[in-house]
């Protein structure tokens, strides 16, 4: 296990760190990541599992599974200094042209997140209100491994994560995941809203249509809960549409086991605060949409009280 970088409860400490998280994330602008760039990395085979219908398949990964193979950069998909986590289009060079499906490289950069204030103790780290970054990967990494079964469905495929060194030097992690191809819930909702025409808008624009993505996400998230999984990031930005598949497909799960409940029922469930979080999120994402949002709310309240309760 990683020694924690400073020494929670010690103020110099802490500004230390704090020091030099500044300096690297400085050093960004001037070697930041940029198309072309390589890196060399031995990826995962990704789960397998029959448990879900009509999954997707799996890209032509196979010949270099475990092996250590060159990646470039192609396009960036989050980048700069504003992000938690710089995210790229990437592709193997290892591969001949045809196989040149890209994946997805999330960079999940120590001076990029959230520092610590000065002030911060011990007991703020257990309770959650600061995580280390080997423990924030640690909690995305877990979700994808837990639900290694919806692999390919209603999360992404996964091929591990990755130490690496950032081009200015900075020890860092890397994610690779399945490239999903179909726009975000919030652009699926804005062009059904609008007049906007297109298969897909003339599709989801039917209620029923709408109903059921909205079924199988909820199924998602309840799925997730009861295997210990909580996204905890749900907005409509974290939910891709997979068109061929008609099937909702999350992203950037957060997934902070900590047990933030207290009081009556906390030692039932821990973790009611993170379900009642995730419910809630997800049927505000859904609920986003005005061309359906008056029958879904009446439905949910009508047919789905047990649901709908979590909105208090």
């Amino acid at each position: 296990m990683d020694s924690p970088p400073f020494i929670a409860g010690n103020p110099a400490s802490i500004s230390a760190h704090r020091n030099r998280m500044r300096a690297l994330r400085s050093l960004y602008d001037e070697k930041p990541l940029t198309e072309g760039m390589t890196f060399d990395l031995a990826i995962k085979s990704p789960a397998s599992s029959s448990f879900v219908d009509n999954k997707r398949n799996l890209p032509p990964f196979s010949p270099i599974y475990d092996l250590n193979s060159r990646f470039s950069l192609c396009s960036p998909l989050q980048s700069g200094t504003g992000f938690h986590s710089q995210v790229w289009l990437a592709h193997s060079l290892s591969l001949t042209a045809d196989h040149h499906v890209p994946l997805v490289f999330k960079f999940i950069i120590p001076s990029f997140l959230k520092l610590p204030t000065t002030d911060l103790q011990e007991i703020h780290i257990i309770d959650g209100m600061y995580l280390h970054p080997n423990d924030s990967v640690a909690y995305e990494v877990a979700a994808y491994e837990k639900l290694w079964q919806f692999q390919g469905s209603s999360i992404p495929y996964f091929y591990g994560v990755h130490d690496i060194t950032m081009p200015w030097g900075e020890k860092a992690y890397l994610l690779v995941l399945e490239y999903i191809i179909g726009p975000p819930l919030a652009d699926l909702q804005t062009a059904i809203d609008s007049e906007a025409e297109g298969p897909a808008t003339k599709y989801y624009r039917d209620y029923e249509t709408y109903h059921t993505l909205f079924h199988k996400a909820l199924d998602t998230v309840r799925a997730a809960h009861s295997k210990g999984v909580y996204h905890v990031d749900i907005t409509e930005r974290n939910i891709l549409l997979d068109e061929e598949n008609d099937r909702p497909v999350f992203i950037d799960w957060q997934n902070v086991t900590i047990p933030w409940a207290i009081g009556p029922g906390a030692e039932v469930n821990p973790y009611i605060v993170q379900e009642c979080q995730d419910i809630q999120q997800l049927l505000l994402a859904f609920f986003d949409s005005k061309c359906h949002n008056r029958r879904l709310v009446k439905y949910v309240k009508d047919e789905l009280p047990d649901v709908y309760e979590y909105l208090g």
